[in-house]
């Protein structure tokens, strides 16, 4: 039996709106995409706020979408968007909700990403073939480089782009992002985890990596939700089989690129290769078994055919990667992860009072004052940023990683950071920006502290403090106790 398609994309902001109405969806709309899924079978889900849903529906690309399949706008403007990440995994959860009462195929469409026309044929075909899960890789173009070519294929009639897979390689080869370079092996190493490529020639990269776009997924258990972001343990939880999930490992079959601006994650990438020690440390903390073993797929992304130039470059990759697994192996023998204690038996606490347990524990009781902060303790990352990690002097507060879809535009931390007893701002904003743009934005996320300086000098040499005011719910409290005390046992 066919199942339902639900096919999401969670987009907002003028400039990612435009983007998509104008590039990304008109790629989606060439007739081997979405006028090839089956009819009556398909509902798109567009997640976005009310100020940008108006410009989304007066765009011909989506006038023509609604043509195709029942289309809806869901409104999200109770989500706090000060981090992408957190509010598509809260969109995404919702898409999940929408299907949870039907045998579903959920297709996981992102706002800055270009398709080759009959991508989405193949993927249905493999879908009706029995395989649960499709995931592939998707390089990164310039954005400022790439759309203005890509337009110039718009086809007015049907507010279509028809790209092919060869079209998406070609433009790869002339315009591949900064941060996709990052990945290039060359040398004996490369500067970024997880993802370790070759280029072949001018019109070919060959791609390993450990984490792939979920493109769609036909979830085993249909109350599987995402913790975390799509690439993590997501399709591992939705299809534990391993041979029912399809990595798409040829561009001629499937073929997606990314597009982003050219400042990008600038400054964000080591100008120095990896350590194997950080190769090996990425794994233990970011992988599973689905991730190691997509690891060993061989992922030809080319504007040409595959012909003998391939062979030396796919050896080497052979060996990069079988030596990495090898040694993460043998690390893994010689550090076992500990055990678990097993499952409790306890009877689970009644769900209302298990949430007004939780908000009686995070509401705050004092704040305290932390600082000034350690110049040494400031990492750099990127332009003008720089990290903290909060648990090392001491601070254990709620931070914008525990997000909550009633934070509402604050988010969920209430940290206050002070340079030279002036406030900083504004808070909860991205990482990239912060790298990139600084003058005081910062973040809280998880146990660190993401911030740029007021005038986005170094804040480690500009003779300025900065302090932090924290409020410290009763958990927050006992832990910052317990911290104290190992302090003082350790210097003892």
């Amino acid at each position: 039996m066919i199942p339902n398609y639900r096919l999401v994309v969670p987009v907002w902001g003028e400039r990612f709106v435009s983007r998509f109405v104008e590039y990304v969806l008109p790629t989606q709309l060439a007739p081997g995409n979405l006028p090839s899924l089956p009819a009556g079978r398909c509902n798109y889900h567009i997640f976005t706020p009310s100020d940008d849903a108006e410009l989304i529906r007066r765009s011909h690309a989506f006038q023509r979408l609604s043509t195709l399949m029942p289309t809806f706008l869901e409104c999200i403007d109770d989500l706090y968007l000060g981090h992408a990440y957190a509010a598509m995994t809260e969109c995404h959860n919702r898409a999940l909700a929408l299907g949870r009462s039907e045998d579903c195929v959920f297709v996981f469409l992102s706002p800055d990403s270009l398709w080759s026309d009959g991508s989405f044929r193949t993927m249905h075909a493999l879908v009706v073939a029995g395989k649960r899960a499709i995931v592939m890789a998707g390089p990164r173009v310039i954005a400022e480089n790439v759309l203005p070519i890509v337009g110039e294929r718009s086809r007015a009639a049907d507010s279509s782009i028809c790209l092919t897979g060869r079209d998406l390689a070609a433009l790869l080869g002339r315009h591949v992002h900064h941060s996709a370079r990052a990945y290039l092996w060359e040398n004996g190493g490369n500067r970024g985890a997880g993802q370790y490529c070759w280029a072949v020639g001018d019109s070919g990269l060959l791609v390993r990596a450990t984490h792939l776009h979920p493109v769609a997924v036909r979830p085993v258990n249909r109350a599987t939700r995402l913790a975390t972001n799509l690439d993590g343990d997501f399709v591992g939880r939705c299809c534990p089989d391993v041979s029912r999930i399809h990595v798409v490992t040829d561009s001629d079959e499937m073929c997606m690129v990314e597009f982003s601006d050219a400042d990008y994650l600038e400054g964000y990438y080591s100008d120095t290769q990896l350590s194997r020690d950080a190769h090996l440390l990425f794994l233990e903390r970011n992988t599973d078994a689905h991730h190691r073993d997509y690891l060993r797929r061989r992922i030809r992304i080319h504007a040409t055919r595959i012909g003998p130039d391939w062979e030396h470059v796919e050896a080497e990759s052979d060996a990069v990667v079988e030596g990495i697994l090898r040694d993460f192996a043998a690390h893994q023998a010689r550090n076992p992860s500990p055990k678990s204690n097993g499952a409790t038996n306890a009877r689970p606490v009644a769900g209302w009072v298990r949430s007004a347990t939780r908000a009686l524990l995070a509401k705050p009781l004092i704040s305290a004052t932390y600082g000034p902060l350690d110049p040494v303790s400031m990492k750099p990352e990127g332009r003008h940023g720089y990290v903290v990690d909060l648990l090392q002097v001491g601070i254990h507060a709620a931070s914008d990683k525990d997000f909550q879809s009633s934070a509402g535009p604050r988010g969920v931390s209430r940290l206050v950071l002070l340079e030279d007893g002036t406030p900083l701002g504004p808070p909860h904003q991205m990482h990239d920006v912060i790298r990139n743009k600084g003058m005081g934005r910062f973040s809280h996320w998880g146990n660190g502290l993401y911030f740029s300086s007021s005038d986005n000098s170094d804040p480690r040499r500009n003779g300025r403090a900065y302090t932090l005011i924290v409020p410290q719910s009763l958990p927050g409290c006992l832990r910052r106790g317990w911290w104290k005390v190992m302090r003082r046992l350790r210097a003892a």
